[in-house]
């Protein structure tokens, strides 16, 4: 459960390929489950396999699952309540093969979302060049990702995915202005559709506003604490840098906890710094191992590993005897 308690009731985990549930097994009262993936009948024969999946780990050889679990993910199922999931197809990726944690919300936790309602009523012309800045904006094309997004929300003011996607754009280019300015216009059109405020908690953190990144990253999280991992990591940095270790280190492990992925390799960061301060050397260096482990060319490695060095020299100096 997303507040770490056992489930109310036992949960079935089902698998979800191309939008077509599957049910594999169902939990233990604790929230343990088991399965042999591809052992029922009806189980699609292009993704089936013997291998053995658990919610703490998996016995899997990579070099088998390659192209096997496309449009496949793992969820649960549970009536009221909204369930996280795993992609299949990046199971390979996992260290050692471990599926991670799945997590259940009460529907009425929820009051966010990752869509916005506004999108249903925009124009076609709105829309096309909202896709047109969409796909510039991927191409990190910025001057045509702007003029295409600006000229969505001119068609139609309303549109918040397009104010907040300009927002960002903006942001990536340090307006600042000018991005609280989309954002704030993203927000009057739909203040439920969260992405924006994880965009303004980058512009204050650029900014090095740490109490604005607190309260709209509580907000974030307030309206949904299940799908942005990103406004954890800001929440957390921003609870760190203003020396509140407590709250930064609870936020850092609930954005691990829903992102078994590691989309957000940052949130391995960011912990690893907060428990170098608790003078937690062990787990420090393991999420400091993890983070270069999973960004091994980062811009910032060469000085991770520096870190690194020091907790360990922590930890030799720890396990050295006294002389007596």
């Amino acid at each position: 459960m997303e507040d770490g308690s056992l489930p109310p009731e036992r949960v079935v985990i089902e698998r979800v390929c191309s939008g077509i549930p599957r049910r594999e097994t169902t939990t233990d009262a604790e929230g343990n489950f088991s399965f042999r993936l591809g052992q029922e009948s009806n189980i699609l024969p292009d993704a089936t396999s013997s291998r053995t999946y658990t919610n703490s780990g998996l016995s899997l050889d990579p070099a088998a699952t390659s192209g096997r679990f496309a449009g496949c993910e793992l969820r649960a199922a549970l009536n009221g309540y909204r369930s996280t999931s795993i992609n299949l197809d990046q199971i390979a990726s996992f260290d050692k093969g471990e599926v991670g944690t799945i997590l259940l919300q009460p529907l009425a936790r929820s009051q966010g979302s990752t869509v916005s309602a506004s999108t249903d009523q925009a124009p076609k012309d709105a829309l096309k060049a909202y896709e047109q800045g969409r796909q510039a904006l991927a191409k990190n094309n910025l001057s045509e990702a702007q003029s295409k997004l600006s000229k969505a929300v001119e068609i139609y003011p309303k549109f918040a995915i397009a104010w907040s996607e300009l927002g960002r754009v903006h942001q990536m280019q340090n307006h600042f202005d000018e991005a609280r300015k989309a954002l704030a216009q993203s927000f009057a059109a739909d203040d439920k559709y969260v992405p924006p405020y994880v965009v303004l908690a980058q512009v204050a953190a650029k900014q090095n506003n740490w109490e604005e990144v607190v309260a709209v990253t509580d907000r974030a999280i307030a309206l949904d604490s299940l799908d942005f991992p990103l406004a954890f990591f800001y929440n957390a940095v921003a609870h760190f840098n203003i020396g509140d270790l407590d709250p930064a280190e609870q936020s850092a492990r609930r954005g691990l906890r829903i992102d078994p992925q590691r989309k957000v390799p940052t949130l391995e960061l960011i912990l690893a710094s907060i428990l170098q301060q608790k003078n937690q050397y062990a787990e420090s260096a393991e999420h400091f191992r993890a983070y270069l482990k999973l960004a091994p060319n980062a811009p910032n490695a060469g000085s991770i590993r520096s870190q690194l060095a020091e907790v360990e020299k922590h930890l030799a100096n720890a396990s050295t005897p006294t002389p007596k």
